[in-house]
Parts: structure tokens; C-alpha cells; sequence
């Protein structure tokens, strides 16, 4: 099998040192954000286009592999995870003949999985922020091939007919009754909120 590879921006990608594994990216250089669901969506495109081209950027390695069966990780709720997994799951099969199995599991079990080679590929890394601290745990088992996706964004989003446009309106807004929805405890974006 190739060694696991995970991608991040900021959003990279990267496998195992013995699997595959693949990431996004992400602007995480940048202040957290308000964002429009038209914004959002515009993203989304982007996300998978990339995501296509990650797995056509990766496909020689992938060609070598010994198992015609690949496993990729992804994050159920994380749109950006579910989208370029999906994608990249359908050139995988289409263009390189591999049989794909997807697996949904939660963040640090996804990094956990493609370091000990549960999992084949991830394209869900976030780096540097978000996914860091398990970079930094997980980084002599996995390799980075860089981002898939660049300029993507973490930040906050609110439909467009909220009022508010930064982090600023969003705390003196009544109708939040200062509370943000946010993912995963520990996640970049609700360290920087």
C-alpha cells in the first residue's frame, strides 16, 4: 500500500506513511470572517473542482498502490469534506479503476485512522490552524502533499438576510442571544471566535 498522505491550506493534502490520505485548504492566516450562504456557495464550486484535480495530481502515486481497494475518511457535516470526498471518490474509480469505500468519522479519529493505516486518504485536513495540533501529533506517520484547495476560508457564515457582516455586529445582534453554532471543540475556527 502508499503511505497515507493528507493535504491542508489551507486545506492539504497528505497520506500515511504506509496509506493515503488527502486534505483542504484553508486561509487561516486571516481573522475569522462573516460570510454570505451566496459566498458559500460559490466556494462550494471551487471545492470541487479542486477536489478533482487533487485526485488527478496524485494519480501516479495512487497507480502503484497493491490493494485495488482504497478507503477514504471524511467528516459527515463538514459540506467542503463531504464534497471533494465524494468527488475525488468517483475519479478514483472512473479514471484510476480503484473500489472506493468511504468512511464518516469525526476529526481526530480521521487523522488517528490515516496515521495507523485504518484509512487510506483524507482530503479533509485544515492546516495550519484547525487540524494543527494534530499535524504536529500525527506528522512523522503521514505525508503532506500540499494544499488541494487554495483560498478557501474558515470563518463564521449567515444567511443573507442577517444584518450582521462582522464578528463585531454579531455580538451586539439580541437575536444570536450571544451564542455561535460552531463544529468541533478545539477546531480552529472556534479558537479564533
Amino acid at each position: 500500500r502508499p503511505s497515507a498522505r493528507i493535504t491542508s491550506n489551507v486545506c492539504m493534502t497528505m497520506r500515511a506513511k504506509r496509506g493515503c490520505a488527502l486534505e483542504n485548504n484553508v486561509d487561516e492566516a486571516r481573522q475569522p470572517s462573516v460570510q454570505t450562504s451566496g459566498e458559500a456557495t460559490m466556494m462550494m464550486r471551487k471545492i470541487l473542482g479542486a477536489g478533482a484535480a487533487l485526485v488527478l495530481a496524485v494519480s501516479s502515486t495512487l497507480a502503484i498502490a497493491e490493494t485495488k481497494t482504497l478507503t477514504i475518511g471524511y467528516v459527515e457535516g463538514w459540506s467542503d469534506s463531504v464534497a471533494t470526498t465524494f468527488v475525488a471518490s468517483e475519479v478514483i474509480k472512473q479514471k484510476l479503476g480503484y473500489d472506493v469505500k468511504l468512511q464518516s468519522v469525526a476529526a481526530g479519529i480521521m487523522w488517528q485512522a490515516v496515521a495507523t493505516d485504518k484509512l487510506d486518504l483524507m482530503l479533509s485536513a485544515w492546516l495550519p490552524g484547525t487540524h494543527g495540533e494534530y499535524y504536529t501529533k500525527y506528522k512523522d506517520q503521514v505525508v503532506n502533499y500540499g494544499p488541494n484547495f487554495k483560498d478557501a476560508k474558515i470563518g463564521l457564515i449567515v444567511p443573507e438576510y442577517v444584518k450582521a457582516k462582522t464578528i463585531e455586529d454579531l455580538k451586539t445582534d439580541a437575536s444570536f442571544n450571544k451564542k455561535i453554532t460552531g463544529i468541533d471543540a478545539g477546531s480552529g475556527v472556534m479558537l479564533k471566535t
